[in-house]
């Protein structure tokens, strides 16, 4: 079987989705004007455009949404992509355990979920795989306490 993965980095995505200026969250402030709201459907378009290009059976996005408005990109997918992608959560309840105003999200073409089955690793063996890799000093513990 044949999988085409890509990965791109949509610099500043999330706030895109949340219809605000693509920059740092603290100084982003929310698109009014009727030219920044025709620029802004213009990049959602061209960014869908480039997938549809590529057409990967998963994308993964860097500088997606935060985990909080994941359903913006859910939306994303349901308008833009029609349909034909769906983000990979986690289960409703559960926490990511994330900061920050980007997220790492996957997009799985909704003709190979059957097929796939694609999950996110459960916390503690994320946890578990990354600790040493998130320790500033390595005598010290890291990100995850351990």
């Amino acid at each position: 079987m044949k999988l085409v993965l890509t990965t791109w980095n949509l610099e500043w995505f999330g706030q895109l989705l949340k219809g605000h200026d693509r920059t740092i969250a603290t100084e982003a402030k929310r698109v009014t004007s009727a030219a920044g709201k025709r620029l802004q459907a213009l990049q959602k378009a061209q960014i869908a455009a480039e997938n549809r290009l590529h057409g990967p059976d998963v994308l993964c996005t860097q500088e997606g949404p935060s985990t909080g408005p994941a359903r913006l990109l859910q939306a994303f997918c349901d308008e833009e992509l029609a349909g034909e992608y769906v983000p990979i959560l986690r289960p409703d309840g559960d926490r990511y355990y994330i900061r920050g105003a980007q997220g790492i999200w996957f997009l799985v073409k909704r003709r190979r979920l059957d097929l796939l089955q694609p999950t996110l690793l459960p916390i503690p063996k994320w946890w578990e795989a990354t600790e040493r890799q998130s320790r500033f000093d390595p005598a010290q513990p890291g990100e995850h306490g351990a």
